[in-house]
């Protein structure tokens, strides 16, 4: 989500980060707040953290997809 009351957050993927934004003009309940492609097998963390205190920060779904061997 990002919107008027929105603003800035870090994005933490397996230790390795950086600040994004959610500011927006307006809201929008579909904004995608991070995207990651080609990581590998195996575990992996990733950590969302509001950087701003008063401001809005959420989402209400993540998705996750995986590409069997046999496609890549």
């Amino acid at each position: 989500m990002s919107g008027p009351d929105s603003g800035e957050y870090s994005v933490v993927l397996d230790g390795e980060g950086r600040v994004l934004t959610a500011k927006a003009d307006s809201i929008d309940y579909a904004h995608i707040l991070f995207t990651v492609e080609g990581l590998g097998e195996g575990d992996h963390t990733l950590t969302f953290t509001n950087l701003v205190e008063g401001n809005w920060f959420g989402f209400d779904y993540a998705q996750i997809f995986t590409i069997p061997p046999s496609e890549t």
